[in-house]
């Protein structure tokens, strides 16, 4: 799996663009707010990404940091929800805005994006209830946390580590509780061990 690209922009459109990394193109799609972040044309770009592989392709998604690759990752853990759908979630409304309807229960706020009607408006809600929290910005409890800085990260990387997205967010938020002063590595350690319990 592709983790992550580092080259240069060689394009940008709409939902993606290309990134020449030692004479090879990839065509990574993002969210629009993702694209808007990454550097502009000809120049050097590191990428966090997603692999998506089908029977008729390999995809690859990219995000303008962890907290947008965490909810990524937790949005395609609904049932029907795809890397497309997550996509139109994530530029039609933005990540911050996700997290908040969800915190909220606030599935009409979910269902302005592009394609995505009531029903799965309501299964996000029910299906990502409590699972964002640690992912929310700007003046909320779990943000004004000690530790929470890596808090994205953590998540993230965990679910690299082929963990799903619920279990991935409580290891990481019970190691951070735990260790408010801790560097990510220590922190990491810390969420395999409860995931490895079972806690």
């Amino acid at each position: 799996m592709i983790a992550q690209l580092i080259g240069v922009v060689m394009e940008k459109r709409a939902d993606h663009l290309v990134l020449d990394v030692g004479g090879v193109g990839y065509r990574v799609f993002a969210s629009a707010e993702a694209l808007a972040s990454f550097p502009g044309r000809g120049e050097k770009a590191l990428i966090r990404t997603h692999t998506h592989v089908r029977e008729d392709a390999i995809e690859l998604y990219g995000f303008s940091d962890a907290r947008e690759e965490a909810i990524f990752h937790a949005l395609i853990g609904v049932p029907k929800v795809g890397c497309r759908k997550a996509l139109v979630l994530l530029s039609g409304i933005g990540a911050a805005q996700i997290v908040a309807a969800v915190r909220s229960a606030d599935a009409a706020a979910l269902a302005r994006a592009p394609g995505v009607g009531a029903k799965t408006a309501e299964r996000l809600v029910l299906e990502l209830k409590g699972k964002l929290d640690g992912l929310a910005t700007g003046g909320s409890a779990e943000a004004e946390r000690g530790g929470d800085e890596h808090l994205a990260d953590l998540v993230s990387g965990l679910i690299g580590l082929g963990y799903r997205a619920a279990a991935a967010q409580k290891a990481a938020e019970l190691a951070c509780e735990q260790d408010p002063e801790g560097e990510l590595p220590q922190l990491l350690k810390a969420a395999l061990a409860h995931l490895r319990d079972g806690s």
